[in-house]
């Protein structure tokens, strides 16, 4: 019995005999074996960056990612497992299409990139007020993610700037109240600093 040939274990004499219940029931064990998968190598990530005090910083975007890759990993021994597919040549042809992907969403990259080094580089924290010259914008800093900055203007009314613009433009920062948190810590937030 391979890694991908279930039939010893459906042919076992108490397994329903039912195609259609054995394909669900193996898409079910596939599907738990992924989450078992992903859990096991999120706690071992949490706890190799505890063990060696390195900082946890990183941790959201990386278990993104390698959730992603499980659930990818995951769907691909599924369709292996009801089609027949070959496994190669459904990765070969994912990666092509995430390749060109990369590619036509060089600005979301870019962004991504930028939230790193806006982390790295600190121009500014979260309780900031920043002005980004040339483009009218001004605000108190009170969220980053990987895509953008939320500018707080008013009691109503947020700016979401792009994070590639901090890049491309010159700011102004006045450093207001010291904040709470500090950006890495509001990264991981889900909710913005009020």
């Amino acid at each position: 019995m391979t890694a991908l040939d279930f039939k010893g274990l459906i042919e076992h004499p108490y397994f329903i005999q039912h195609p259609i219940t054995q394909k669900i029931v193996i898409i079910l064990i596939i599907i738990l074996a992924g989450f078992l998968l992903n859990l096991l190598v999120q706690n071992w990530l949490t706890f190799t960056l505890d063990k060696f005090r390195i900082s946890t910083l990183p941790l959201k975007p990386i278990q993104t990612i390698i959730r992603w890759i499980v659930i990818f990993l995951v769907a691909a021994v599924i369709v292996n497992s009801i089609t027949n597919v070959d496994l190669i040549t459904l990765v070969t042809g994912a990666l092509a299409m995430v390749a060109i992907g990369f590619v036509a969403s060089w600005s979301v990259i870019s962004h991504f990139f930028c939230a790193i080094l806006l982390m790295i580089l600190k121009p500014f924290d979260i309780g900031d007020t920043i002005t980004i010259v040339g483009e009218g914008l001004s605000g108190r800093v009170v969220d980053l993610t990987l895509l953008y900055t939320s500018l707080r203007v008013d009691e109503h009314t947020i700016h979401q700037v792009p994070n590639s613009l901090f890049f491309q433009r010159c700011i102004t920062r006045k450093r207001e109240v010291k904040a709470d948190v500090t950006l890495e810590e509001q990264f991981i937030k889900d909710e913005p600093q009020e």
